[in-house]
C-alpha cells in the first residue's frame, strides 16, 4: 500500500500499485471522467453533476480508490481529485489535460479489449450517466416506449467523435444494438455554431 500524498481536503490518499485499471471502480471513474469530468493543467481531476444521488454514488465509488481525500465544493456538486489521480491516468491510460472534444479522446484500449462484462458495463453506465438520457413516449396505440440515447460534441460537422464510436463498439461487444449515427448542428445565442453526434439504443 502506497500513500500518494494528500487530497484537497488534507486527508492522506491511499493507492495500491501497480494500478489495476480493470476494477469496477476504476472503470466507473474513467467513464465519469470521459462524460462529465475534466483535467486541469496540473493534472487535478474534477467531476461535476447537479444530481445529488449521482454525486453520492460517484463519491462512494471513488473513495474505494483514494480513501477520503476529496473535496466537494458549492451547490453545483463539484468533486475534486488530486493530481496523483490525473497523473496516474495520464501515464497508465494516455489521458492529457485540456478539452476532451478538442483532443477527440477515445476509450482506453484496456477497456476496449477487455472480456470482463462487468468492467465494460461500469464504464458504459457512468458514460451514459453523464451524457445519456432516457425518453418515454406513447405510440398511436397508447403503448409506452422507452428510448435511451447518448451524445457527444464534435469539432466538425458530420464528424463522429472517437468517444461515441468506441462506445458503440463496446455496446455491440456486449450484445447491445444501437442506431446509426445522427448528426446535429446548433446555433448558440452567442452566434457560435456547435456540432454533435448521437446514437440510440
Amino acid at each position: 500500500l502506497i500513500k500518494g500524498g494528500q487530497g484537497p481536503s488534507g486527508v492522506p490518499l491511499k493507492l495500491k500499485f501497480p494500478i489495476d485499471f480493470l476494477t469496477e471502480e476504476w472503470a466507473g471513474l474513467v467513464g465519469a471522467f470521459l462524460s462529465e469530468g475534466n483535467m486541469s493543467k496540473d493534472y487535478g481531476v474534477g467531476f461535476c453533476n447537479k444530481d445529488q444521488e449521482v454525486m453520492d454514488n460517484y463519491i462512494e465509488m471513488v473513495r474505494k480508490i483514494v480513501g477520503n481525500g476529496m473535496n466537494v465544493i458549492g451547490s453545483h456538486y463539484i468533486c475534486s481529485l488530486p493530481s496523483i489521480i490525473g497523473k496516474t491516468t495520464a501515464v497508465g491510460l494516455g489521458f492529457e489535460p485540456g478539452s476532451k472534444k478538442e483532443a477527440n479522446v477515445r476509450i482506453p484500449l484496456v477497456y476496449m479489449n477487455t472480456k470482463n462484462e462487468r468492467t465494460k458495463h461500469h464504464l458504459l453506465s457512468w458514460l451514459f450517466t453523464g451524457d445519456g438520457w432516457i425518453t418515454l413516449f406513447n405510440d398511436h396505440l397508447g403503448q409506452t416506449h422507452r428510448t435511451i440515447g447518448i451524445c457527444f460534441g464534435s469539432k466538425n460537422r458530420n464528424e463522429v467523435p472517437n468517444l461515441l464510436r468506441d462506445a458503440k463498439i463496446l455496446l455491440n461487444s456486449s450484445g447491445i444494438r444501437s442506431s446509426a449515427y445522427i448528426f446535429e448542428t446548433r446555433k448558440q445565442k452567442s452566434g457560435k455554431t456547435t456540432y454533435s453526434c448521437k446514437i440510440y439504443i
